[in-house]
């Protein structure tokens, strides 16, 4: 089986007088390292963006993204700091694997995404993401659910055969 190991890159490359976003990956076979440069399907991305794990430091951040987006949805902020900051220093959950925000060239973060696979027997994989409402139709969306499926997808080796294995979000 192969395994693939993301490089948390992400850049703009020029084409038309237009970016693309890029992601750039690391495949691993039987010895040999290839690096992989792949289009992430998107819309004209006229900005580069980062890509990396979300980090202790950027809790209050995503709090504040959290709260943008459900004043957007439901007028009221819902996100609590203290709470987010208590799931992400749960021993199970790994902040590495387990998430990856979207930041400006500037910094701000305006993306974020998380996989819950932290069951023994992860049956139920549970995913959720949030896009800051001035950013939405980029493909950043898009992008980390599609990163997401594809970290959803290493929960499958540690789960019994006759099982089936779901993402929700």
């Amino acid at each position: 089986m192969e395994k693939q190991t993301k490089i948390d890159q992400l850049s703009t490359v020029p084409q038309n007088g237009s970016g693309r976003l890029m992601e750039i990956s690391q495949l691993n076979r039987g010895g040999t390292t290839e690096m992989i440069l792949a289009q992430v399907q998107s819309p004209a991305i006229e900005e580069a963006f980062i890509v990396r794990p979300a980090a202790m430091a950027d809790v209050e951040e995503a709090v504040e993204l959290f709260d943008a987006c459900s004043i957007t949805m439901i007028g009221k902020t819902e996100a609590n700091l203290n709470e987010v900051r208590v799931e992400w220093l749960l021993p199970e959950f790994e902040l590495e694997s387990a998430t990856r925000v979207v930041l400006t060239p500037a910094g701000k973060l305006v993306g974020y995404i998380e996989v819950w696979d932290i069951d023994d027997m992860p049956v139920r994989i549970w995913v959720w993401g949030r896009v800051h409402p001035d950013y939405e139709g980029l493909g950043i969306g898009t992008y980390l659910m599609e990163w997401a499926e594809q970290r959803a997808r290493q929960a499958i080796d540690r789960v019994d055969d006759d099982l089936r294995v779901v993402m929700q979000s």
